[in-house]
């Protein structure tokens, strides 16, 4: 039962079985039963109240502490489940006769700054850290990266970004997209590969979605980034998204574009769409000095020096206009001073 369930979800979203799966062990657990499989014998068996069934799940959930998020998740997994082994029940009854948690903020995670991703970086491995790399200069998801292959990434020539293809069937959108990575995150990804690098067909990252997630919050641990707000992380691997998103905005490149790069739903103007991948690496490259963590860009020392070059003018400037004033002061001083030394010179008789 629970096998055939989860197969027809995995036929449109392999994370979705995962989810369901989880919420469904865990749904069994409440009920103190060895599987889901055995949960949904015991309810059918008993003719117990789908009603009462799903609001004592509901329940368990706020008592462990699951967000209302998560609580909506799992119970939307269990009535699924309900439906698919004919447990009916009336949705317009369902929602009198249950309660559902009022939906809040259980958290408030946020981008990394500059800083705490160089030193995240510092922290993590080679797998890992290419990972980061590309993840924080592409806007992909994890799930997205691990799915990637050799073959869908095009190599940049040296001090250049790569373009990475990903694919309808494993984007979540289920609508292919391309984005970049930077050079410095291929650097990365090239010394992370190796001689597989020769092989198209080779899964970039072959450990997974969860091992690479893992090792990614092992890496915010060691740097002690690691802070609790509510039931996750301030800082974890979808933060990575929230930087690329953030700064890329900050870098001057539209929206649109960004979230297209992101594969989000966005209204994109028409002419982006137009643009060869010339022009669109070319917008790109807006913000690679603000994706560039551990290696300096010759654009980025240029900017830098130019920024310092202003502010030494401005202090110059700044201080002729002081040493002018001050001059005039003096000037004007002297001169009242010897006006005041004339009129008070003894007339002659």
């Amino acid at each position: 039962m629970l096998s055939d369930f989860l197969a027809k979800r995995k036929i449109r979203s392999a994370d979705t079985a995962e989810t369901y799966l989880a919420a469904l062990v865990v749904w069994a657990r409440s009920r103190k039963q060895e599987n889901p499989d055995a949960a949904i014998k015991d309810v059918l068996e008993s003719k117990a109240s789908p009603y009462q069934v799903i609001q004592d799940y509901i329940s368990y959930l706020v008592e462990k502490g699951k967000s209302p998020s998560t609580v909506r998740t799992y119970v939307t997994a269990l009535k699924s489940f309900m439906l698919d082994n004919d447990v009916e029940f009336s949705s317009e009854k369902l929602r009198a006769k249950t309660v559902m948690p009022a939906t809040y903020y259980v958290s408030t995670d946020r981008a990394p700054t500059p800083e705490e991703v160089r030193r995240i970086l510092q922290f993590a491995k080679l797998p890992t850290r290419a990972a980061i790399l590309i993840l924080v200069s592409s806007g992909l998801r994890i799930g997205e990266l691990v799915s990637l292959k050799v073959q869908d990434i095009r190599f940049g020539d040296p001090g250049q970004p790569s373009r990475i293809t990903v694919k309808a069937a494993r984007s979540k959108s289920r609508k292919p997209r391309t984005t970049y990575a930077s050079p410095e995150a291929t650097d990365s990804l090239k010394q992370h590969l190796g001689n597989k690098i020769k092989v198209p067909d080779a899964v970039i990252f072959p450990a997974g979605k969860d091992a690479l997630y893992r090792c990614i919050i092992r890496a915010i641990r060691n740097a002690g980034l690691e802070v609790k707000d509510g039931s996750r992380n301030e800082l974890h691997p979808h933060s990575l998204r929230k930087y690329f998103f953030s700064n890329c905005l900050a870098a001057g490149i539209d929206r649109g574009l960004v979230e297209n790069w992101m594969g989000h739903q966005f209204a994109l103007d028409m002419n982006y769409l137009r643009m060869n991948d010339e022009k669109l690496t070319s917008e790109y490259e807006k913000a690679i000095d603000k994706l560039t963590f551990l290696t300096s860009t010759a654009n980025g020392a240029m900017k830098d020096r130019i920024a310092q070059l202003e502010d030494e003018n401005e202090d110059l400037r700044t201080r002729l206009e002081r040493l002018e004033a001050i001059s005039i002061e003096r000037l004007m001083l002297a001169a009242a001073n010897t006006k005041q030394s004339i009129q008070n010179r003894p007339k002659k008789e």
